[in-house]
């Protein structure tokens, strides 16, 4: 598949996803992406945020976390240190700018102040998707988007008749 990029030319297919889960390498969840155009909304959105945030990950701690906004010396917004969740709520959440994928699949993403094993995500996915086949997977650091807040990939899609 070559040097991942987070651009894809396709819609990735079911397979392809289990495939590169599985696998977990960078180079392998590296391959996972979106399409160009998607890749371009992305970072417009990303400039908008940085034009009144200090970072993206001060933009998903105060929207996505909770967290209560301050003004930094910069003048721009970012989050302190205090939260109206707590630090065990598992926050789950449409991904903005989900993987291009095949129509049936929803890429969801879980957030949480805190790191969650692989039981405790099971755990939260068997409760929220009865019915659904899933996948987990947390990026590694070379290919996470924001690094300093902790979340999950979660893809799922009806479970299929074999």
């Amino acid at each position: 598949m070559g040097k991942p990029t987070g651009i894809v030319d396709h819609l990735l297919t079911w397979k392809e996803l289990e495939n590169a889960v599985r696998d977990g390498s960078d180079e392998a969840l590296g391959n996972l992406g979106r399409f160009q155009e998607h890749v371009n909304v992305y970072h417009s959105f990303r400039s908008q945020v940085l034009a009144d945030y200090e970072s993206m990950a001060d933009y998903v701690k105060i929207f996505k976390l909770g967290y209560v906004p301050e003004i930094s010396e910069s003048g721009k917004r970012r989050a302190s240190s205090s939260s109206k969740f707590c630090e065990d709520e598992v926050i789950w959440m449409g991904n903005d700018f989900p993987y291009a994928v095949e129509p049936g699949i929803v890429h969801d993403l879980i957030w949480c102040r805190k790191k969650l094993s692989l039981e405790q995500l099971q755990q939260v996915c068997q409760q929220r998707l009865s019915g659904r086949e899933y996948l987990i997977f947390v990026n590694p650091e070379g290919l996470k988007s924001i690094p300093d807040v902790w979340h999950a990939h979660v893809l799922h899609r009806e479970k299929q008749r074999m």
